[in-house]
């Protein structure tokens, strides 16, 4: 870790587009500007914390929602709509024979 020394108004440059500007000094409390690309987040450290717990949350998968989407993925489809879809996949379109015939007597 880089241990700075920097007084009000100071900044401190990260790479060539961030900088983090001393604003003020109260006490024990330091008041920071950092002026960023919208692309990079900034964050307090203890925000940062939280999102990545929530985000680990959101990501895990538990074995009671297993088997509920295994159960809805195993569900076998309704056999009249797997029929039905079967033989309007097989049948002629004739359509496009009356539009050959068409452009044929043109």
């Amino acid at each position: 870790m880089l241990a700075l020394s920097r007084r009000r108004g100071e900044s401190i440059i990260i790479g060539d587009n961030i900088e983090i500007v001393i604003i003020s000094i109260s006490g024990d409390q330091v008041k920071v500007g950092i002026a960023a690309p919208k692309c990079i987040a900034v964050n307090r450290k203890e925000i940062y914390e939280q999102i990545q717990t929530e985000n680990r949350k959101a990501a895990s998968i538990t074995t009671a929602n297993m088997s509920k989407l295994t159960r809805l993925i195993k569900k076998p489809e309704n056999p009249d709509t797997i029929t039905a879809a079967a033989n309007s996949q097989s049948k002629p379109n004739n359509n496009n024979e009356s539009n050959n015939d068409d452009i044929n007597q043109k």
